[in-house]
């Protein structure tokens, strides 16, 4: 009986029994997106109800003790509403900025990792930790840190989830927890779920695979700290602007009744192509990769802006 440990809980239950290769964790093109509900009705400023935590990969290297890791940041928007409802799975603008949490590598299916000292966590780690080790077999045994207590879960079989048009396997034990390849847990990409606090996946996306939310609610992105204006929901739309088509190839077009600044942004938040527009324009777009591209419409002047999420 082989004993993994992991600093990690997981997710909830979910099927669709499916047999397919190994899902390599993501070393960069993807973002993870958590809700944190500390479980109160209201929220004063210093205490907000939902944290809004995006976690993305930075595009840099960092080399600790001879081995090249891919560092994680971690982006987060706080609503201190004083009665928010319910949580919203909408486009957000952190209002905190970002700060650097993890370094990972992949050795042989495992993810080593080093928490860093920006991380949001009631311990930090000075060694090098295995996060995720996806070497299991049924009957295994998990043992892994829940409620700042060391539990034990026995895997009792695997299932699937569709991530984009792709298979993973996931995991499932002796609880409502389970690891998904290629995702990771449910309840923190590396943190604890701890007394009344609740924090659960709200989605997943990695260029090339698509989208995966365990709740079935639409995959949004959180914009950098001081990015201009709130994010256009699907509602605010204008009725003179579109884009097109969804899923585009080679070429999107740009049917704008208005002079605009146009942007799109990949996975990473990073801008991979800008134009400015009088009116109506086919754009090139043969030189961006397949995946997830948000596509951003400003006229300063009206203090418009609209977003549309595309997938190549």
């Amino acid at each position: 009986m082989k004993y993994f440990f992991i600093t990690l809980t997981a997710l909830i239950f979910t099927s669709t029994l499916f047999a397919q290769q190994y899902r390599s964790f993501p070393m960069s093109d993807a973002y993870w997106i958590y809700v944190w509900d500390n479980g109160q009705s209201s929220s004063p400023q210093n205490y907000p109800r939902y944290r809004y935590l995006q976690y993305m990969f930075d595009g840099k290297d960092t080399v600790i003790k001879g081995h090249t890791y891919k560092t994680i940041v971690q982006r987060e928007y706080a609503d201190s509403s004083l009665n928010p409802g319910l949580p919203t799975h909408t486009n957000k603008i952190a209002n905190l900025p970002d700060t650097q949490v993890l370094a990972i590598r992949e050795d042989n299916k495992k993810i080593m990792a080093y928490i860093l000292p920006g991380a949001d966590i009631w311990h930090t780690d000075t060694a090098e930790i295995v996060l995720y080790d996806f070497n299991f077999n049924i009957g295994d045994t998990l043992k892994t840190i829940f409620a700042l207590q060391l539990q034990n879960f026995v895997f009792i079989g695997s299932d699937s989830v569709l991530v984009g048009n792709i298979y993973h396997k996931v995991w499932r034990t002796n609880s409502p927890r389970y690891i998904i390849e290629g995702i990771g847990t449910g309840n923190g990409l590396y943190s604890m779920l701890t007394g009344q606090n609740t924090v659960y996946l709200s989605c997943f996306n990695r260029d090339g695979y698509g989208t995966y939310s365990p709740a079935s609610t639409s995959c949004f992105y959180i914009h950098k700290m001081g990015t201009l204006t709130d994010i256009a929901s699907a509602g605010d739309k204008d009725k003179n602007i579109s884009v097109s088509p969804n899923p585009f190839s080679n070429e999107i077009k740009i049917n704008a009744g208005m002079p605009v600044e146009l942007k799109i942004y990949n996975s990473l938040g990073q801008v991979v192509l800008k134009d400015k527009l009088q009116s109506n324009k086919n754009i090139n777009t043969s030189s961006l990769p397949g995946g997830t591209y948000l596509v951003e419409l400003v006229n300063r002047d009206m203090n418009f802006r609209q977003t549309e999420k595309l997938v190549k």
